[in-house]
């Protein structure tokens, strides 16, 4: 009986210590939600800022830029250095926690250091930085510090979350980029997107997304504009949300309900077959479907086959043509030039469902 009493006391205080280990972790852990990055070119320095949930009492007075939206409280720590790693133990120093990037949801890269190169940043993130793999990777052209800013540790979280209401937005987790950072046979992709205040009473954060930025490798190698950035998503299967499209000079509406895009490769020639599935809106009380889908599939197509042309002219490879060579045992050496003196021919296929017009 004195023994079973024993034994019931130590796991009551077992149980206790666990609890305040927990809450010993909790308040003595930092909460890096998201890092900015970019390359300051006329020192050659390196400038990361990352985004701090706060989580000490709101009387604890901070060096570092602090800000509350809503209910969340958050501050912005940033550092400049020559070389990344540095960057990250002088963030390090800065803090009286426990440094982790365990939490971290978005890594954010500015143009300029995408131009310079990204695989050492990455592989610090792979070796040391203990980074989870489902954090998200976007591209901008605004300061790093000042996107953070205008974030505030909500506006992203909200954007991913309600994904139907950005269909332009195209998130790569670190699991799907890192496979093709040692491989040109494919191109990363990575949406560029600035944070802006509006300037209105509630100072509300608008998000803009601002194009479409492809790698080669871990290097940026091309751009597609804000205008075409939507037309991108058709040659991929990933997309979950539907996707409208205005043609004929924005008097027709197509509602794209559906995409599957088919490969056929040879050595010489590569055709790509979209077929898409979805909805007309026409202000034609009678119109001609047959006449409509063949109009589809024209413009579709012509811009479809110009995004193509203008990859393939940079060495960007935006559907992995050059992975189907290797599966094939195809010579895919110096794959970037050996892509620009492919024929790549672009197919649309589109059907029309029943159920359409336009008041």
């Amino acid at each position: 009986m004195v023994m079973k009493k024993i034994t019931l006391l130590l796991v009551a205080v077992l149980l206790l210590l666990s609890g305040c280990v927990g809450v010993y972790e909790i308040k003595h852990q930092s909460f890096i939600t998201a890092m900015a990055i970019q390359l300051e070119e006329e020192e050659n320095r390196i400038k990361v800022s990352v985004l701090e949930l706060v989580t000490e009492p709101l009387d604890t007075v901070s060096e570092n830029s602090e800000q509350s939206t809503g209910n969340v409280r958050s501050r912005i720590i940033t550092v400049t250095c020559k070389q990344f790693p540095d960057c990250m133990e002088r963030i390090r120093a800065s803090l009286s926690t426990r440094f982790v990037l365990d939490k971290m949801k978005f890594i954010i890269f500015h143009e300029t250091i995408l131009e310079h190169g990204i695989k050492e940043i990455m592989e610090y993130f792979f070796q040391i930085g203990i980074v989870e793999l489902t954090a998200v990777l976007f591209s901008t052209t605004q300061d790093g510090e000042e996107f953070l800013q205008n974030e505030g540790g909500t506006t992203l979280t909200r954007v991913i979350s309600g994904r139907q209401f950005h269909p332009d937005l195209f998130p790569v987790n670190i699991w799907e980029f890192a496979p093709w950072m040692y491989s040109d046979l494919k191109s990363n992709v990575l949406t560029s997107l600035s944070v802006i205040k509006q300037e209105d009473e509630q100072m509300e954060e608008m998000l803009q997304i601002e194009g479409l930025n492809f790698l080669r490798k871990d290097k940026l190698a091309f751009s597609l504009p804000q205008e075409d950035k939507r037309w991108i998503h058709l040659f991929f299967n990933k997309n979950k949300h539907d996707l409208t499209y205005l043609l004929k000079d924005e008097s027709l509406v197509f509602k794209v309900r559906k995409q599957w895009i088919k490969m056929d490769v040879t050595k010489k020639r590569v055709k790509l077959n979209v077929k898409v599935v979805g909805w007309l809106l026409v202000d034609e009380e009678d119109p001609d479907i047959d006449t409509l889908e063949r109009e589809v599939e024209k413009e579709m197509e012509e811009k479809l086959q110009r995004i193509i042309d203008e990859t393939k002219a940079n060495g960007v490879d935006i559907v992995g043509i050059g992975e189907k060579f290797r599966v094939k045992n195809w010579d895919t050496k110096d794959w970037d030039e050996k892509l620009k003196q492919l024929d790549i021919v672009v197919e649309v296929d589109a059907q029309v469902l029943s159920g359409f017009g336009m008041e």
